[in-house]
């Protein structure tokens, strides 16, 4: 696991490109830029939270047991589930972004390593036909994968975890 120095705290995250943040005015850069231009952090994380619970309903209803986990795939339910609130809704991150003292797949490589999960996700999913080890052992390594890459902007750890 790669570490960056030092930052201290400020919001969620810490990104890394000066001048690409996009904080809601008002909110003390504790919420992104949203379309209801909502300011209280409490707020929003209700509204992501009741939107995830219409979006992954929704999904039941297309994503079946075979279906092969892709990033385009992986892009489409980030859209579907937060493509009211937010314009970057599905839309690979464009800034570098630092979390404590942990830095995410930088801008400049993950074109590339998406490429490279896509390659990955299609040797571990659909995890059907896999005995329970193998099932165990495929979710923990895509769920890492997602975590490291963090491919967008908000919302990675609950997308992966979805």
């Amino acid at each position: 696991m790669r570490r960056c120095g030092y930052r201290p705290s400020v919001s969620r995250y810490i990104v890394g490109t000066p001048g690409d943040e996009e904080f809601e005015p008002g909110s003390e850069r504790q919420v992104l830029r949203s379309k209801l231009r909502l300011t209280n952090p409490r707020e929003i994380d209700h509204i992501e939270a009741a939107l995830l619970t219409v979006a992954q309903a929704r999904s039941y209803g297309h994503i079946e047991t075979e279906t092969p986990i892709t990033v385009a795939l992986i892009r489409d339910l980030h859209r579907s589930w937060l493509g009211t609130l937010y314009e970057f809704a599905g839309e690979i991150r464009s800034v570098d972004l630092i979390k404590d003292t942990l830095c995410f797949a930088p801008v400049a490589y993950i074109d590339g390593t998406l490429q490279a999960l896509d390659r990955t996700l299609a040797t571990h999913t659909p995890c059907s036909r896999m005995d329970l080890d193998g099932l165990v052992s495929s979710i923990a390594y895509v769920h890492a994968e997602l975590i490291l890459v963090h491919p967008f902007r908000e919302a990675n750890g609950r997308l992966s975890r979805w």
